[in-house]
């Protein structure tokens, strides 16, 4: 299911100037593949001013993302890498990697966070995708989790 949400979906960058330009950075290649509109990315700024950083799963990662009704037009991944990491408000270690996703329903919302929650759950995976510099590695660590782990979902 991640993989095929993620597409070629898959960026690295050395840096961004704050956690800002991150978000945008990490959804570009959906605003440009019209998965959403422009206004998902502001939802999610603006979320995260409000609640605080909602969307930091664990040391090093975050899961961007807001309601599907926040300008999903249809549903996608993508994945980005920063070799400098940034710092969210009221958060001490910095973000490196950002799945950033977009689903049109919230059933597939909360399916999806499950999936990236478990996946990142595994130190060697975190690591690996840590130490990852292409396309192709990324997709070879999705590959090899989803066939070790029998937690497939289908999304619309």
């Amino acid at each position: 299911m991640l993989k095929e949400l993620l597409g070629e979906r898959i960026h690295f960058e050395k840096e961004a100037k704050d956690w800002k330009e991150a978000l945008q950075l990490s959804f570009q290649s959906l605003l440009k593949d019209q998965c959403i509109e422009p206004r998902y990315i502001y939802s999610i700024i603006n979320n995260v001013e409000e609640l605080g950083p909602y969307l930091i799963l664990h040391d090093s990662i975050a899961l961007p993302h807001a309601h599907p009704q926040d300008g999903v037009r249809r549903p996608a991944m993508s994945f980005l890498r920063l070799e400098n990491g940034v710092h969210f408000p009221d958060t001490a270690a910095p973000v490196y990697m950002f799945f950033s996703m977009a689903v049109t329903d919230e059933g597939d919302h909360h399916l999806t966070l499950i999936t990236l929650a478990e996946m990142m759950e595994n130190k060697n995976i975190r690591e690996n995708l840590l130490a990852a510099f292409t396309k192709e590695q990324v997709m070879a660590l999705l590959s090899e989790y989803q066939s070790k782990n029998s937690c497939q979902y289908d999304l619309k």
